[in-house]
């Protein structure tokens, strides 16, 4: 057995299980899978691909730290594996088995599946024991730091780079749907959607902090899918404003001289309705604004306040 068949066997555990108690010996070097790296990265993140999406990627994953190739690969990773066996880490979840729960939490897609991986890889350099509590502050922006320094020595994603960007984006910011409040402005909703690169990795975050929800306590798990949907019904109303189609610029200025009438609600209110049949589909978007002004123009005929 050579190390591609090492990590095919890995692979294969990762669709037909793998039982908790076999035993993977350490038959290759550090150096030898760094050297497989080098002369076959394609094919070696391809197999890591295809055991990330197996149906049972938490057994692939298993036989992957136990072989010794996930050390040698991704030293981060391994640094997860027992954090939680000494006796102050009782009072934490082990984060290595949490983990890999959480992979098996998301949908088979790479981009999920890595940022599930990678998502905790900071809580080992982030530590801390204080006044008999354990905390992690900070382990996403230091996972992300992470993230980059494997990306420089291995070029894991060289192939896509959206792929790292995603992943990337997940792991800084997994922790924010948890620190959602009702007094978020608009703003900060919009400030998530960006640094997150838009609608599409906010819709992955969101799978993945559901994934990463693994309290069993039920009050406790209810507060977080309630806040989860809170979120997410703000961000679907702030992204449709923020792409509802708008008139052009200076059409209600135009609608003001012609009717020669004072600003007033009435302007808001006449600009409202404009852009809610836009919306609907009475109006056309994206036309001259003479077009627009006409269809205001008979609005306001019918408003009593300017009668």
């Amino acid at each position: 057995m050579d190390p591609i068949e090492l990590l095919e066997l890995c692979k294969r555990g990762s669709y037909e299980g793998a039982p908790p108690d076999i035993v993977v010996p350490h038959v290759f070097t550090i150096g030898e899978f760094e050297d497989l790296w080098r002369r076959e990265p394609a094919r070696v993140r391809r197999l890591l691909d295809d055991l990330l999406c197996g149906p049972l990627p938490a057994d692939g994953l298993e036989l992957l730290m136990k072989s010794g190739a996930l050390e040698a690969l991704v030293p981060e990773i391994r640094e997860m594996r027992g954090l939680g066996e000494d006796s102050r880490s009782a009072l934490h979840k082990d984060v290595w088995e949490h983990t890999k729960r959480v992979v098996a939490g998301v949908p088979d897609q790479l981009e999920l599946r890595w940022g599930a991986l990678m998502h905790d890889i900071g809580k080992a350099r982030t530590r801390r024991f204080t006044n008999g509590r354990v905390t992690f502050h900070a382990h996403d922006v230091v996972g992300a730091r992470m993230l980059d320094a494997i990306e420089q020595r291995l070029d894991l994603f060289r192939d896509d780079a959206t792929l790292f960007t995603t992943v990337r984006a997940l792991v800084l910011n997994h922790l924010r749907p948890a620190g959602y409040k009702k007094t978020w402005t608009d703003s900060g909703v919009r400030r998530l959607l960006n640094d997150l690169g838009g609608l599409r990795n906010f819709e992955r975050l969101m799978t993945l902090s559901r994934a990463d929800l693994t309290t069993k306590v039920p009050t406790k798990r209810q507060r977080a899918l309630n806040r989860a949907a809170e979120l997410e019904e703000r961000v679907k109303q702030v992204y449709a404003d923020d792409t509802a189609p708008k008139l052009p610029k200076g059409t209600m200025g135009v609608v003001m001289e012609r009717v020669a009438a004072k600003p007033g609600p009435w302007l808001n209110a006449v600009r409202d309705e404009m852009e809610a049949m836009m919306r609907a589909g009475v109006l056309d978007a994206d036309r001259e604004v003479d077009y627009y002004v006409q269809s205001a123009l008979v609005l306001v005929q019918s408003r009593e306040d300017l009668a």
